[in-house]
């Protein structure tokens, strides 16, 4: 082989080794960051779908009635009995609740309590929560009490789990005393 031919079979190497059209070899003349690119783009979209959250509403909660546990002069502590319903297509882990509740416009309890309850899709559950709160300020804040019926309104947060945060609940509805005469409310 002549000079002229070796130098012409080096320069070819050289340009193969540069741009390199065989599929098989080509993996190899990649740099490091080539390689690594669909691992990277992988795990990228892995976790940008991990932090999609389904869309979901606020779960209902009801006030159902108290009962005292705890009668003091300034202070009353009742057992209050609470229904959740969750309206989502997918399951809701409660840890907690705090909550407020006003009857006939006037606060009347305020209560805070660790829950734990998973609320399955389309499911209800009845929690019991203590609630503190004032029955003397109330019952002299009444001028307009009609006896019949009290409204009341209960607001607060639900505390999930699973990254949801605390989401805030209201619900407002009427209590008829004549149809509870005799059951603690």
């Amino acid at each position: 082989m002549t000079l002229s031919a070796r130098r012409l079979s080096l320069t070819t190497r050289r340009a193969r080794a540069v741009v390199c059209l065989n599929p098989k070899r080509s993996w190899r003349y990649l740099t490091t960051a080539g390689r690594l690119l669909p691992f990277v783009a992988l795990v990228l979209l892995g976790v940008a779908c991990s932090a999609v959250k389904p869309e979901g509403v606020a779960p209902r909660v009801a006030f159902l009635g108290m009962v005292p546990i705890e009668l003091g002069l300034l202070e009353q502590t009742f057992q209050v009995r609470l229904r959740i319903e969750n309206p989502n297509d997918f399951p809701l882990t409660l840890k907690g609740l705090d909550y407020e509740l006003f009857v006939n416009g006037e606060q009347l309890l305020t209560g805070v309590a660790p829950v734990s309850a998973e609320i399955g899709p389309f499911e209800t559950v009845m929690v019991q929560l203590p609630g503190r709160g004032s029955i003397l300020e109330w019952i002299n804040s009444q001028d307009t009490w009609d006896g019949d019926s009290v409204r009341y309104r209960i607001t607060g947060y639900a505390h999930l789990s699973g990254g949801a945060g605390r989401v805030p609940f209201e619900r407002e509805g009427e209590i008829r005393l004549g149809k509870v005469a005799g059951t603690p409310i």
